[in-house]
């Protein structure tokens, strides 16, 4: 038995992460200025970043989807988590490959794993 991860849980885990290192050194928007839902993902993904564009406005915001059906601890959704954390920050770099993990992306996740002691291997 585990937790049940909510959207509310989501978006406390994001802040809660966008305050610790090497987060806070990239200038990641505030949990406000993102979306964050609980729901199932189709396929084997457990989670997904994606980035919203307002046809009117032209303005942008990030999307993150984590499924709650594969995370029943803090832990797993913490790893998960900043794994699309990285994604969202490789976008606000400049790249746009969404769900790439390049050079780029290996390089924000081993910060990230080295800061936060997650198994690379998983991440």
């Amino acid at each position: 038995m585990g937790i049940h991860i909510t959207t509310e849980i989501i978006e406390a885990s994001y802040e809660r992460l966008r305050l610790t290192l090497p987060f806070r050194r990239w200038g990641l928007p505030h949990a406000d200025e993102v979306e964050f839902h609980a729901v199932p993902i189709q396929g084997n993904a457990s989670a997904e970043h994606a980035v919203i564009r307002h046809i009117a406005s032209k303005k942008e915001h990030h999307l993150i989807r984590i499924s709650p059906r594969r995370h029943s601890t803090l832990h797993m959704l913490d790893a998960t988590l900043a794994h699309e954390i990285c994604h969202m920050r490789e976008y606000e770099l400049g790249y746009r490959r969404m769900g790439c993990h390049g050079k780029m992306f290996d390089k924000l996740a081993d910060q990230v794993c080295r800061y936060h002691g997650f198994d690379r291997g998983q991440f």
